[in-house]
């Protein structure tokens, strides 16, 4: 997890424009989307190794603790697009820093 994590957020970053540049998006939809990317990748490293945790519980046959953990995940995802993308008007970036947040309690 330790090694993956950041190989797979530098793999996202650098190759993140090229594969949105190779479909027809308009300007402002590839500035969002790259920067969604960005952003979701910056935690990668974090989530990779929370997802290894959650793996290492499972196996040791605790389910309520992951399932607690997920639970969590997906009220601070649904209260951060409430009060990133509603409230502070961040739009994608703030559903991007969301789900991100949520991810990481995961």
């Amino acid at each position: 997890a330790a090694i993956l994590g950041p190989a797979g957020a530098t793999i996202s970053i650098a190759g993140a424009k090229g594969v949105m540049k190779s479909v027809d998006l308009t300007p402002e939809v590839l500035r969002a989307s790259l920067g969604y990317a960005k952003i979701r990748s910056a935690v990668s490293p974090l989530a990779v190794m929370g997802l290894t945790c959650q793996s290492a519980l499972l196996c040791a046959q605790d389910t309520r603790t992951p399932a607690l953990a997920v639970l969590m995940a997906s009220v601070v995802n649904c209260v951060g697009d409430y009060v990133f993308v509603a409230k502070m008007r961040w739009g994608v970036r703030g559903a991007a820093l969301a789900t991100s947040m949520a991810r990481l309690l995961a």
